[in-house]
């Protein structure tokens, strides 16, 4: 039996689990750099440290500084106004969400096929 729908919830959660399919190449190559640089900055590991992080520079451009900047905070930063940025577009309808053409509820992934929710499967018809 599928869980009881909450639009606002499953909404969240579907965007947190595939934020990437809803950002641009930049915003993607940020984070994962970002996600680098975070990497880094929490290892114990001297040397795992100095790997990644010269890797973080041979990558990150001036761009990519721009949008993650210098520290932590400036990163976590970058994530908030990326999710938000999503959340508006999905909230304004400029970024188009996965339903179901049965019951119209978001399904569990950008590319799925079948609702988790009326059980529904469009497999077929893709």
């Amino acid at each position: 039996m599928a869980p009881e729908y909450d639009e606002s919830q499953v909404l969240y959660q579907y965007l947190s689990f595939h934020k990437k399919a809803f950002m641009t190449p930049l915003e993607i190559r940020a984070d994962r750099l970002g996600t680098m640089r975070e990497k880094a900055m929490r290892s114990t590991n001297k040397g795992v440290r100095e790997e990644i992080l010269q890797t973080f520079e041979a990558e990150a451009d001036d761009e990519v500084l721009d949008l993650i900047g210098d520290n932590l905070a400036d990163l976590l930063a970058f994530r908030e106004r990326i999710a938000e940025r999503i959340k508006d577009d999905a909230a304004n309808g400029r970024l188009t969400l996965n339903r179901c053409p049965n019951c119209s509820r978001i399904v569990r992934t950008p590319k799925a096929r079948q609702c988790r929710w009326c059980g529904y499967d469009w497999h077929a018809t893709a």
